[in-house]
């Protein structure tokens, strides 16, 4: 039985019908990614803990893309639907949105919870006239209503007129994330609630670190996609910093699959001169034992994130953590606390934090412990899902 797992139990209030909230849980994919690991690990604890809902997911991607660990989560077989390339793609997009029409159709849902921007709007257009309420999860804080560019002005308008539609509700990852989409959306604010990103603590805690000196090299690492608002290139112009100061500091890049963006961080690093200082680890295979192996963690991101749930995870592994104060970044690291909170965009500032927690291993696992208490008490899976569960998923049943 799965350690994470703990048995059913009916919680519901005394007096209500036995019938189950039948809810459609839809996404883009199941490929490695942030969301959706945390929507595998939502649906686990769902579907372990809650049974007064009944739980059907649909994919809008491709079976062959799905990640193993994600599908052993969750509680049955995802129905995939195929689709694949941009919205753009309006003959295959529209196919898609029939296709999930139709399902929805047939299976009469009491609710459907959406998440990511594929699915938003997919489930929003093909649910239109069949009187499901929505639930779309704000995983972060893309698109701007006034934007110079017209696509995504465009963009942005279609998704909030959609959404703002009345019986639906909204799940935001963080408090910037709720904000965000309160001014860009211009969703109601009472119909947001924010249940901050929460992980399984235990999967990624670690016994104590080491003390100073057991370790001859200092390990910085980061872990994400190699898309443009991760920052990347700002890390590695901050570490080409440091590195003519301090020759036992390393860094180790895990996460995101080969392509241009990789070739070209590679080709700058090479650039740099510091091809024997940053090994780019590609996929890992496990996240936990890449933490277990690190003595710092930065997350460079310049922009949109919500609340990267590899913050959480780092702090779950007793590890201090260098973030840029972009979306709900500071929700989870008090300044000078868990680890230090620096400008986006900035690779002097991230160099300076950077050093001085290299020069500091005592004060690195003050801040460690300081964040493994800190995720345990505020960031766990459990009071994610619980959140979710008893102010959105009972008050929209309640209402069946």
């Amino acid at each position: 039985m799965d350690a994470n797992r703990q048995p059913p139990v009916n919680d519901r209030a005394p007096g209500r019908s036995p019938r189950q909230t039948r809810i459609v849980h839809v996404i883009n994919d199941l490929g490695v990614g942030g969301t959706e690991h945390l929507f595998a690990k939502h649906l686990r604890r769902l579907g372990g803990r809650y049974p007064e809902f009944s739980n059907r997911v649909v994919v809008l991607g491709r079976g062959e893309t799905a990640h193993g660990e994600y599908l052993a989560m969750l509680p049955n077989r995802p129905v995939f639907l195929g689709f694949h390339g941009r919205y753009r793609n309006l003959p295959a997009s529209w196919r898609c949105i029939g296709q999930l029409r139709r399902l929805l159709y047939r299976a009469a849902p009491d609710l459907v919870h959406s998440y990511l921007w594929n699915a938003d709007v997919f489930t929003a257009i093909a649910k239109m006239g069949l009187g499901i309420p929505q639930v779309a999860h704000i995983v972060d804080r893309r698109g701007d209503r006034n934007a110079r560019k017209p696509m995504t002005r465009w963009r942005t308008r279609l998704t909030g007129r959609l959404l703002r539609r009345q019986g639906n509700r909204f799940v935001a990852v963080s408090r910037a994330s709720a904000e965000h989409a309160r001014r860009q959306l211009l969703l109601p604010e009472g119909d947001i609630v924010t249940a901050h990103n929460g992980i399984p603590v235990e999967q990624f805690r670690v016994p104590e670190r080491a003390g100073s000196g057991d370790r001859q090299r200092l390990v910085v690492g980061t872990i994400s996609n190699f898309s443009e608002e991760k920052g990347h290139r700002y890390l590695i112009e901050a570490f080409g910093i440091l590195a003519h100061r301090n020759d036992a500091m390393d860094l180790k890049i895990a996460g995101g699959d080969r392509g241009v963006a990789r070739t070209e961080l590679e080709g700058m690093v090479k650039r740099l001169g510091l091809s024997g200082r940053i090994e780019f680890l590609g996929r890992v295979a496990s996240a936990a034992d890449f933490y277990r192996n690190i003595d710092l963690f930065v997350v460079p991101s310049i922009y949109a994130e919500g609340l990267p749930t590899t913050i959480l995870e780092a702090m779950a592994a007793r590890l201090p953590v260098v973030v840029t104060g972009v979306g709900g970044a500071g929700e989870a690291i008090r300044d000078g606390i868990e680890g230090i909170i620096v400008p986006a965009r900035d690779p002097a500032a991230l160099a300076a934090a950077m050093a001085r927690l290299g020069e500091a291993p005592e004060r690195r696992l003050a801040m460690g412990e300081a964040g493994l208490r800190r995720v345990k008490n505020d960031f766990t899976i459990e009071a994610m899902t619980r959140t979710i569960v008893e102010r959105v998923y009972r008050p929209m049943g309640e209402r069946l």
